[in-house]
């Protein structure tokens, strides 16, 4: 199996903004991993893809929106191992960088099928999937895929260790499918690194996003036999939904305001995670570019005020790391591809 994990690990950079208080603003850089593809959904295919080998598997069959970067990369990387690709495409809103990704899947060869909704999703796969077919869950985040970032936390501990930067009071990652979130929320407890995972919800909403990040880390808690793991990840745990606005894909006032703030900084980001993640980065250290009008009211968190009192007491500035998971194509997807109908009609309106 060849390694597609290049580059590791991610660089962590100082930004040059200073918060209220005197807060520091870090940044862990996924988007520089990768040769064939950037981005944190490398960390769970190198995972994913050798346990499907091993399984036998004839046949990949995946879920994601109509420009998924999962989607993308898991064509991509399958396509380099001579793994055949099935997605079913669910909508999502129009914007350049999700009609450059279909062209990308298109080109690696992948086997788009779109479906009308997420939620028929499963009516779907019931018609689909046959013997020798291996499912990999929306995002890659089920139990083999979470592992990537399982690992991930012992990287940014071992740079920590090595005063790369310090420890880390406050970890910000987007939250779509979760298996990003809760890697690093048990890789995290796993290294005995107290800092807080706050995973900015865009794509699920409600109460589900918290059920789904809090199981997948407790199974692996419990893999790794961590004694008091479901304790501390409560503790560490902090789900941020007061930046989901119209939904996954919809841009928001907050998050344009967050890639103007990012372009002068000389980092991209894009409208339906980086965007939502790097807006709460610069809310949580009152950082220069945040903007209290813009921005979403704070949704309460003991978690945070519990940090925040004990940051008081101690006279310490807040330290922020911002985890940038964007996924990044090597080298940029063919423009001129032509993209049928009937996924074009995937895409909804802004």
């Amino acid at each position: 199996m060849p390694n597609f994990l290049t580059g590791l690990p991610s660089p962590v950079r100082k930004l040059p903004l200073t918060g209220a208080e005197g807060a520091e603003l870090w940044m862990k850089d996924d988007g520089a991993i990768g040769q064939l593809y950037g981005g944190n959904k490398l960390r769970k295919l190198q995972f994913i893809l050798p346990h499907a080998q091993a399984r036998g598997a004839r046949r990949l069959v995946t879920v994601g929106a109509v420009g998924s970067h999962h989607v993308l990369a898991t064509a991509l990387l399958a396509k380099s191992i001579n793994l055949p690709l099935t997605a079913l495409l669910f909508p999502q809103p129009r914007s350049e960088h999700a009609l450059a990704n279909l062209r990308a899947m298109l080109d690696a060869g992948v086997d788009a099928r779109p479906v009308s909704s997420l939620k028929a999703v499963p009516f779907a796969l019931g018609r689909l999937l046959r013997p020798g077919d291996y499912l990999i869950p929306a995002g890659g985040s089920g139990p083999v895929g979470s592992q990537g970032f399982y690992r991930a936390a012992s990287e940014l501990a071992g740079q920590v260790d090595e005063g790369v930067l310090p420890a880390p009071d406050v970890v910000v990652v987007p939250l779509g499918s979760g298996g990003t979130s809760a890697g690093l929320l048990a890789g995290l407890v796993a290294c005995e690194l107290q800092c807080i995972v706050c995973a900015v919800d865009v794509a699920i909403g409600g109460r589900a996003s918290s059920l789904l990040v809090k199981g997948l880390a407790n199974w692996l808690a419990a893999r790794s036999n961590l004694e008091g793991a479901r304790t501390s990840l409560a503790d560490q745990l902090w789900i941020d939904s007061s930046y989901f606005g119209k939904g996954y894909g919809y841009d928001t006032p907050a998050g344009s305001l967050a890639r103007e703030t990012a372009r002068a900084l000389g980092l991209e980001l894009e409208v339906t995670y980086t965007s939502k993640a790097f807006a709460k980065a610069l809310e949580l250290g009152r950082f220069p570019g945040y903007d209290p009008e813009a921005w979403p009211r704070r949704q309460p968190s003991e978690v945070f005020e519990r940090l925040s009192a004990q940051l008081r007491v101690s006279g310490r500035p807040l330290r922020v790391l911002y985890w940038h998971t964007l996924s990044r194509i090597h080298p940029p997807a063919p423009g001129e591809l032509e993209v049928p109908s009937s996924l074009m009609k995937q895409f909804l309106p802004r």
